[in-house]
């Protein structure tokens, strides 16, 4: 169990102050990208602010487009550094599946038939 000093927050109190679903803080748990620092007595999660940090982790991986198998290998690497050049090959990929036509507004991809 954490220690007294930490503030902890059941599931629900942590999903509203992260902005994630609890259906999301179970699935990355049962995953095992995010396991609660502790459970209450009857069995409940507890989430510390420690937990925040790794959770916004998460969510921007997962905003630039990572798996969540990806995001797990990611996490388990000694060096954050490491995530970098899979992020720069995804962002050059998903450019080149942006059209260029002068036709198109910038930013949106070409419908082609």
């Amino acid at each position: 169990m954490p220690s007294p000093e930490k503030h902890c927050y059941q599931v629900h109190e942590f999903a509203q102050l992260s902005g994630v679903t609890v259906r999301a803080l179970h699935h990355y748990d049962r995953e095992g990208l995010l396991k609660p620092a502790a459970r209450s007595a009857a069995g409940y999660r507890l989430y510390t602010d420690r937990d925040l940090v790794r959770l916004e982790q998460i969510v921007v991986l997962k905003f630039l487009g990572l798996s969540l198998r990806e995001i797990r290998q990611v996490r388990q690497q000694p060096a954050p550094r490491s995530v970098v050049p899979m992020l720069l090959s995804r962002t050059r990929h998903r450019k080149s599946a942006w059209c260029s036509c002068p036709s198109e507004a910038p930013g949106r991809a070409c419908v082609r038939n």
